[in-house]
């Protein structure tokens, strides 16, 4: 490919997303054939032995869920030989230019092997599993220190069973170059149960944790996490395999595209390079390029025409004749960009940025596209782009038979990506848009700029809003043409397109669009920036919509759930914003980041920044008064932490602010989110009074240093610290509940454990009957889940779920929450729970809320106060663990079944068991009866009432 690689990234990411459904063969997920090293290569971290002169380069690596590809992309290579299996990894990181200055934002801390902070770290992961009724895995995390975490698992609960005490003795040397590093390993043959002469084929997957711009990626399509074995690839032991340097994918756009493989070596029988495209309706087209035994090594490229944009599963192989498989890539799902410019008249001459064009078409690039077109006097001149057509009219600039205009190509964002997939709407249920203009260069945004919306009749734009009062948005409708509702967004205040207005963090203006039970279902946002006149327009966007049922939620009394909103709160148009809160009654949330508003309470963040709780008084008393951090320079706006904990006036200080705080917002439920090493939160001052403090209390004879508290005292500071960040919460906490005592307290953090208190500074234990509430989370990790729970009883807890991406700096395509997640964690500690957060949540995940939150108002009392009882009802197949839990309560029963794969799920209860003789189970969802055996949806639950 001649594209640079960010560029080529880029327009993969217009097409690419997760592995496609349809089944065919070669494996969804891709295969792998190894050819034994004639010699091994030397560990040193440096790529250029002669196993990786001729070894496949495994990419580009996909992100987590739907993304497609990663920004920071990652090529892998394999090869093995008696005694080895070897692993060779470039990974690109952006921070690692020095000219960017970012080399900070790459983490590699960890230095000791088998410490599972290696996870906080950029690295490597690498996974081998063998057998298939009893499968082990055998994973790897490594570093850029070369510091390594492996481990042995058994399926299916590959995570949960990890044994961090087996090693493995791999040998391994990393490098750190500008702009990438690399990373290179020797994995014992025998450590892997792979010493026998004859290896039987394995599951693999290699992918990467890059931290500066939160990526989880591998070359294998994730669905969720590493540790699922649908998501890994077949890997083949041979004597000998074709040595490819690298197969390029197409770029998926309109007219002709090329896929490319380099062949290194020649090889003595004939290849065939094959490319398989899925319709969705089924049909398949195989394409395929003959390699003829002895070529001489070369590049060598099979065309790829697309002729409609109809999206279709991708897949590239090479084989055999006879069918032997040497490599096949991960099926990807494609959806076609059709950025070419066609021009469908006969025109003397075309001229795109000053240079000629060839022929009637041409691709248009990212950012401007500035067009001068030649017709003799009175022609007609069409063109099309996919399905937007346009024509020579006033909107272009004349100069004799010579007209002007600029294109524009993906110039306004929308974030997250709903462009990837499809955005899913519910009727009724209201889906917050946001948009960064961009504006268009050399043009005054406030007379000279407008973007233009359109949506389905049956769906309307109700307001559009600037954050931060950083800009005014004004949103006009203009009427219905053919079946799409018009409107346009101003930006009357906005004066110049500067590089300051691309990177002001808070630019973006929301749009609130509201599907109403008019809509048919179908159709797509269109949106696109231009000029009044339209001599500079963009070509218009395309977000395809698609219908789900309403949403069917209901508020119970006493389970709360809360919905974080991002910057809602700090919306200029107070009305929209307001329309928005309402939007989440539906689904049954029960409190939000917001203004309590009827039926929904709300709640807010309390720390200690400038722009939350008020300690200006305090801190203008002097240095003194202000932390010193280790670096030994003034924190501007947090205060010496002994100063303000250890003294009466300190105290009070706090106390009254946190007071002030709650009369001035109001909320009904106030959490302090605290997250931040002990080294450098908000806490950590290393003043000599703070110092003195901490050596007292630990009889420490000699004021420590800084650098004396890492090498001699880290665990007593680290304890110190927790124990200042659980004196703080009851000041925090006092000082709020005297404006208002029923206002429910929580606190925020990690799970209980060594890592949470260093790297979180909190310890649950400390704050065991100091709170109304303790809250955590992500994931689901039942050990740390039920650390958590033993931490602070007899204090509640509540776990959270998350959606991603999370930050507008990640342009992927998001997750949803499911069914089966959402009750699987609100059965942790079954008081609440707390989703994060709303700007990248569309209506799969209003609609799963929806069916969660109407069984816990259904059965609240007995959610809250059930005691589990599965030993009463087994299961003759189906879900274990948590994802099968049955709760019994004052004379009701409820059989929760949760499905949280990708695939359907068959369960069966045991009918002969005494609980269930001469009982007719009610499905709560369905209302059927008698169903004491069936199957559960993917991401889906069933629940059974028992009589």
């Amino acid at each position: 490919m001649s594209l640079p690689l960010m560029c080529r990234n880029l327009l993969l990411g217009a097409v690419l997303a997760a592995a496609a459904a349809w089944a065919a063969d070669p494996p969804r997920q891709g295969l792998l054939s190894l050819g034994r090293a004639v010699s091994p290569p030397q560990i040193d971290g440096v790529l250029d032995d002669v196993l990786w002169r001729e070894s496949v380069q495994l990419g580009p690596f996909m992100l987590t869920g739907n993304g497609g590809p990663a920004k920071e992309q990652t090529t892998a290579q394999l090869g093995y030989d008696d005694g080895f299996l070897y692993l060779g990894i470039r990974a690109e990181a952006f921070c690692l230019q020095p000219e960017t200055n970012q080399t900070h934002a790459f983490l590699k801390n960890a230095t000791v092997q088998d410490d599972e902070a290696i996870l906080k770290d950029d690295c490597i992961v690498f996974i081998v599993s063998l057998g298939d009724t009893e499968p082990v895995m055998y994973d790897f995390f490594i570093n850029a220190n070369g510091a390594v975490l492996d481990s042995r698992g058994r399926g299916p609960d590959y995570w949960g069973t990890r044994d961090l005490g087996w090693n493995a003795g791999l040998r391994c040397q990393t490098r750190v170059e500008s702009g990438y590093w690399t990373f290179e390993a020797a994995i014992p043959l025998a450590a892997l149960g792979l010493a026998g002469e004859t290896k039987p084929a394995c599951r693999f997957l290699v992918g990467r944790i890059e931290k500066r711009s939160s990526e989880t990626s591998a070359w294998q399509h994730l669905s969720r996490a590493f540790h699922i074995d649908d998501d890994w690839s077949t890997l083949q032991f041979a004597g000998q395999v074709p040595a490819i340097g690298r197969i390029d994918l197409p770029e998926f756009h309109s007219s002709r595209n090329v896929s490319t493989l380099i062949l290194s070596q020649p090889w003595p029988t004939p290849l065939r390079w094959q490319q398989l495209l899925h319709r969705q309706n089924g049909a398949a087209v195989t394409d395929q390029v003959d390699i003829p035994a002895n070529a001489p090594a070369q590049r060598w490229e099979m065309p790829v025409t697309l002729a409609d944009q109809e999206p279709f599963a991708f897949q590239l192989s090479l084989s055999s004749p006879d069918g032997e498989l040497f490599l096949a890539t991960p099926r990807y799902a494609v959806k076609p960009s059709f950025t070419d410019l066609v021009c469908l008249d006969p025109v003397t001459a075309i001229r795109r940025n000053g240079q000629p064009v060839e022929g009637s078409g041409f691709a248009l690039q990212p950012g401007a596209n500035r067009l001068e077109v030649e017709v003799p006097a009175g022609q007609k001149l069409r063109f099309e782009i996919g399905a937007y057509h346009f024509e020579l009219d006033d909107t272009w600039k004349q100069d004799g038979n010579v007209y002007r205009k600029t294109l524009f190509l993906d110039q306004t964002v929308l974030w997250p990506n709903w462009k990837a997939q499809a955005l899913n709407l519910c009727p009724g249920q209201g889906q917050q848009l946001l948009f960064w203009p961009n504006g268009l260069p050399e043009v005054d945004l406030a007379n000279g700029y407008k973007l233009f919306l359109e949506v389905p009749d049956g769906c309307e734009l109700r307001g559009a809003s600037g954050y931060y009062k950083l800009q005014r948005v004004e949103l006009k409708e203009l009427g219905l043409t053919d079946g799409y509702r018009r409107y346009e967004l101003l930006f009357p205040e906005v004066k110049k397109y500067t590089e300051s207005t691309l990177a002001e963090l808070h630019r973006w203006c929301a749009v609130l669009l509201m599907p109403t039970p008019r809509w048919n279902g179908g159709g797509e946002l269109r949106f696109q920036a231009a000029t009044p006149d339209h001599q500079a327009q963009e070509i218009p966007q395309r977000v395809p919509l698609v219908a789900l049922p309403p949403v069917n939620g209901r508020q119970p009394k006493n389970i709360f759930f809360q919905l974080w909103t991002g910057w809602l709160r700090s919306m200029d148009d107070i009305d929209l914003r307001d329309q928005i809160y309402a939007t989440y009654l539906p689904a049954g949330i029960t409190e939000a980041s917001a203004p309590a508003i009827a039926g929904l309470k709300t709640f807010s963040l309390i720390n200690l920044e400038t722009w939350n709780i008020d300690l200006k008084s305090w801190l203008a008393q002097g240095d003194d008064y202000h932390l010193l951090q280790m670096d030994g320079k003034r924190h501007r706006h947090y205060p010496c932490s002994g100063r303000m904990l250890y003294t009466p006036e300190g105290r009070a200080a706090i106390a009254q602010a946190a007071k002030a705080w709650q009369e001035k917002n109001q909320v009904d439920h106030c959490n302090f989110d605290f997250e931040g090493s002990v080294w450098g939160n908000c806490l950590s001052c290393f003043c000599p009074l703070c110092l003195e403090q901490f050596a007292n209390a630990h009889q420490i004879k000699t004021m420590p240093t800084p650098e004396q508290l890492k090498t001699a005292h880290e665990k007593e500071w680290v304890a110190w610290m927790n124990k200042k960040m659980a004196e703080l919460t009851v000041l925090l906490r006092d000082g709020v509940k005297s404006a208002r005592p029923d206002v429910v307290f929580s606190v925020y953090t990690g799970y209980h454990g060594e890592d949470t208190k260093r790297r979180y500074g909190v310890d649950w234990e400390m704050l065991r009957g100091k709170i109304d509430l303790g809250m955590c989370g992500y994931g689901y990790n039942a050990n740390l889940l039920q650390a958590t729970k033993d931490a602070l009883a007899p204090t509640p807890m509540a776990t959270g779920v998350i959606l991603h991406p999370y930050t507008s700096k990640i342009t992927t395509y998001p997750t949803f929450w499911s069914q089966a997640e959402i009750l699987q964690h609100l059965l942790v500690g079954r008081v609440g729970l707390l989703f994060y957060d709303y700007p990248s949540m569309d209506g799969r995940s209003f609609y799963n809320i929806g069916e969660i939150t109407r069984l816990a108002a259904d059965y609240e009392e007995l959610i809250l106060k059930g005691q589990r009882a599965e030993a009463d009802f087994p299961l003759l197949k189906g879900p274990g663990g948590d994802d099968y839990q049955v709760l019994r309560h004052a004379g009701q029963t409820m059989i929760m079944l949760m499905n949280r794969s990708r695939k359907p799920a068959a369960y069966q209860l045991d009918a002969k068991a005494p609980a269930l003789a001469g009982k007719t189970l009610r499905d709560y969802y369905a209302g059927q009866a008698g169903v004491m055996a069936g199957d559960i949806a993917p991401g889906g639950v069933r629940v059974l009432i028992v009589p």
